[in-house]
């Protein structure tokens, strides 16, 4: 069973449902939301691992309740209890990553595109090819195709 849209949620939680968060409590809310995701990954982990799957399917839908629960009370700095985040390697949220990878390939796209000789609306038919593959490749995980065509049209079926 592959949880990734399960890590995607709890790592943009606490943002979602606080608007707001001060300095300080952003980071305990950064930090339970790496144990959550960490102890997602290892229960994940598991089901390659142990010999009884049937027990590690169950921990995992009492897992994945318990955090759906506490989501849904607003208890986002306890989506899980301390003894289910025991022992856990906190995980380490990316997303910087991609972000920085894509606007080096925007940027350089278009310092390409204004280098060429093209036109000006042929310079920009280039960058916005470019930025649509390189965003579908960063983020091919999170997008359906339905989604691509969407922001292609500028439109919303969510």
């Amino acid at each position: 069973m592959d949880l990734s849209r399960v890590e995607q949620v709890v790592w943009s939680a606490w943002k979602v449902r606080h608007r707001w968060v001060p300095g300080p409590r952003r980071r305990e809310y950064r930090k339970h939301a790496a144990d959550v995701v960490g102890a997602v990954r290892r229960l994940e982990a598991r089901q390659d691992i142990d010999a009884d799957t049937g027990q590690v399917f169950e921990e995992m839908a009492r897992l994945l309740v318990t955090i759906t629960e506490r989501y849904a009370q607003g208890r986002t700095l306890a989506l899980l209890d301390p003894k289910d985040l025991k022992d856990v390697d906190p995980a380490v949220n990316r997303e910087w990553v991609r972000l920085i990878i894509l606007g080096v390939v925007m940027t350089g796209a278009a310092i390409a595109a204004g280098l060429s000789e093209l036109s000006a609306a042929g310079s920009t038919q280039i960058v916005a090819v470019v930025g649509a593959v390189a965003w579908l490749l960063l983020y091919r995980d999170r997008l359906t195709p339905g989604d691509v065509l969407d922001v292609m049209r500028g439109q919303s079926r969510k």
